[in-house]
């Protein structure tokens, strides 16, 4: 599996030092690049010239994104959890000022116990999205669906970390404790929000159509939240029908760049994971 690595408010010479010890932590064919900054703007950019720029990207399901940010707090980690909810999140620490050789050798191991519990927790996940995208609430776009639940499961599934064995079950279990459960109404699956919108995601057969655009208003991050999910890779052509129970929506519904479109009367509308809005065809 291609790992995409970001490494965040990276200081003067964390790039050299990493460089020099990055086959401790990650093989050839994987990306590993430091940043300055630690905004969903920034981090989405490298990713995208990195990995969604190339036309192989939207069939190449191997891929999974880390981001590892340095001394930043608890509560900020957690808002980029959620602002961009495409990547896993890492928070670690990295001395600043004058750093010694050996630092760069301790961050080196701590990135391999990372990028260790990083694969496996992809390779659960992309087993969750490949076998339950309609069934499972890690997909359910996080501004739409509104639900504080969401939320936490899905900052408790950044958190997980296991010292041996796969994170199937683990996942499993998270998931199912998490108390946000689909229903069925005559034979379609949905899950409903406390504004009684309902969220029907397509079967493997069904309508699938769109994707993720990066044409203004749209911007990097509607495009980076479009193809990932807690770091691993979904269907880009999967989205939500969102109707009341007797069809028929309006109102005003929060998008993917940080704005909102009022939608008058329509049948249904269509949402992405990323919050990526519309009442037909993507524009």
């Amino acid at each position: 599996m291609k790992r995409l690595v970001v490494v965040c408010n990276a200081p003067p010479g964390l790039k050299e030092g990493l460089d020099r010890h990055r086959n401790m932590f990650m093989d050839p064919s994987d990306y590993l690049t430091v940043i300055r900054a630690s905004d969903p703007h920034s981090i989405a950019a490298k990713i995208k010239s990195a990995y969604i720029d190339n036309d192989l990207s939207k069939t190449d399901y191997d891929a999974f994104v880390a981001v590892v940010v340095l001394n930043r707090s608890d509560q900020e980690i957690d808002q980029l959890r959620l602002d961009l909810a495409g990547a896993l999140v890492i928070s670690t620490t990295f001395p600043s000022g004058f750093v010694r050789a050996n630092e760069y050798i301790k961050f080196a191991r701590v990135m391999r116990i990372e990028m260790v519990r990083a694969g496996k927790l992809a390779m659960a996940l992309k087993k969750e999205y490949q076998e339950r995208d309609r069934r499972t609430p890690l997909l359910l776009p996080i501004r739409n669906f509104k639900s504080k639940q969401l939320e936490k499961l899905l900052l408790e599934v950044q958190r997980l970390r296991l010292r041996n064995g796969d994170y199937d079950l683990p996942l499993k279990h998270l998931v199912a404790a998490g108390g946000i459960h689909p229903a069925r109404d005559g034979g379609k699956t949905f899950f409903e929000n406390d504004n009684s919108v309902r969220f029907y995601g397509p079967s493997k057969a069904g309508a699938r159509h769109g994707g993720p655009s990066g044409i203004p208003p749209h911007d990097v991050r509607c495009l980076f939240n479009g193809f990932f999910r807690v770091g691993a890779r979904y269907d880009i052509f999967f989205h939500y029908d969102c109707q009341y129970e007797k069809g028929h929506i309006k109102g005003t519904f929060p998008n993917c760049h940080g704005t909102a479109d009022s939608f008058s009367a329509h049948t249904h509308m269509n949402i992405a994971p990323s919050d990526a809005v519309r009442p037909g065809k993507w524009h």
